[in-house]
């Protein structure tokens, strides 16, 4: 750079407006002036991020700073005065605008004639504190942003990607840019998001951002009608998983009523999974007349409530082993006495069931007072005849009635 006035010297710097050095190493800034008479050459340094903090060099032949880092040797030749600043060792700290000045007239600055090099070092990036914290909230249906800034030279690039090269909300997996905009946030947004910065110096760094959306609770249960026709010989679950953040409280209900934790007829278990899923599962361990009703699997947090009902009801059925392969009917209604009758008159009041076969009855209520040829039979159950599952040869019609045999006797 050649900076001239009509009666002023000429004032050129040999090195690049621009100079760029590596962490640890030195450099030579020449400052060549002609006709420089008896006018003072000194060298000023500038703060690249505050041009108001200035340190003043070297005046003339004299060093004005007490640090080793530091050198000025002048050679003259030809008319030309050469000073020449050395800085060594080379930091972060010495990135900074270096200024030669020819201060011929200390009375009125802009006669001053000067010449600038801007010294920068090549460095890895390292992340700005302006960038975006690890963990970031984000509502369901708001703005948000994620932000990522660094400083480096050359300039770093960011980039942004996702966890399992997920999509990010620009549409693509990969994104170029300091930030990544969500313009209406919605809870698939929510996971892991990756900062990443080179700038062909080391290897890069990156930012993992944790990205929480908050969101009223949505509940997917292991939805059941429940019938039970013999003593529970295993657990019964019921399954209710609740998607949430923050995390949300889950209830049961019976019937609309909050279950407690604990009962001898069930038991409730929790836990919190990954990526704001949180379960619950109720487990049946004993049903019988006083738990028929509807289970309701309820979650809240602060966003809002979720309700869902696992099973619309229990039904119990009491059921007994008995053994038949045929009907005799005391009131002589019913002819056979085959493995499959054929449907029997509703109207038969004293069935006796004989041989043997397993099937289910269930007690569908009410009375039927009677009396068998022994004399021993009265105020009779009425019981209707199921089809056994593993039996499905017997062909029982399901309106029948008959009556609960046990021993040699009917009860």
């Amino acid at each position: 750079m050649v900076v001239s006035g009509a009666n002023h010297p000429e004032t050129y710097a040999q090195s690049t407006q621009t100079a760029v050095r590596d962490f640890g190493g030195n450099i030579e800034i020449t400052c060549s002036v002609m006709n420089v008479n008896f006018f003072p050459i000194a060298w000023f340094k500038f703060e690249k991020d505050d041009p108001t903090k200035t340190t003043v060099l070297s005046i003339s032949n004299k060093l004005m700073v007490r640090n080793s880092k530091f050198s000025l040797r002048i050679h003259v030749e030809n008319g030309t005065n050469n000073h020449i600043l050395k800085i060594q060792n080379i930091q972060k700290t010495d990135i900074a605008i270096y200024r030669c000045v020819v201060m011929c007239d200390d009375a009125n600055s802009d006669a001053n004639t000067s010449a600038d090099v801007e010294l920068d070092v090549n460095r890895p990036p390292v992340i700005s504190d302006a960038s975006s914290p690890t963990l970031v909230n984000a509502m369901e249906g708001q703005f948000s942003r994620l932000e990522c800034y660094a400083d480096g030279f050359p300039e770093p690039r960011v980039t942004w990607t996702r966890e399992n090269n997920g999509i990010l909300t620009t549409g693509g997996n990969f994104y170029r840019g300091n930030v990544l905009r969500f313009y209406n946030v919605t809870k698939d947004d929510r996971g892991i998001y990756f900062c990443n910065i080179v700038n062909g110096i080391g290897g890069g760094v990156r930012r993992i951002i944790d990205f929480r959306v908050t969101f009223s609770p949505v509940i997917t249960v292991s939805k059941i009608m429940y019938s039970h026709r013999e003593p529970l010989k295993r657990n019964l679950d019921v399954q209710c998983l609740v998607e949430a953040y923050p995390t949300p409280k889950i209830e049961w209900l019976y019937n609309g009523v909050v279950l407690p934790n604990d009962n001898h007829d069930y038991k409730i278990m929790e836990n919190t999974t990954a990526h704001q899923f949180a379960y619950s599962a109720l487990t049946f361990l004993k049903i019988d007349n006083e738990r028929i009703g509807k289970y309701t699997c309820k979650a809240q947090n602060t966003i809002g409530t979720a309700e869902v009902t696992a099973i619309e009801s229990i039904k119990y059925v009491k059921t007994r082993i008995v053994t038949c392969t045929g009907l005799e009917d005391f009131g002589n209604k019913i002819k056979h006495k085959t493995a499959s009758p054929e449907k029997a008159n509703h109207g038969a009041n004293l069935v006796k069931l004989v041989t043997k076969s397993i099937l289910l009855l269930e007690n569908i209520g009410g009375k039927v007072v009677g009396l068998a040829n022994d004399g021993t039979i009265t105020n009779l159950t009425i019981w209707k005849l199921l089809i056994h599952p593993k039996k499905p040869f017997i062909k029982w019609d399901h309106n029948y009635k008959v009556y609960k045999y046990e021993g040699n006797s009917l009860t």
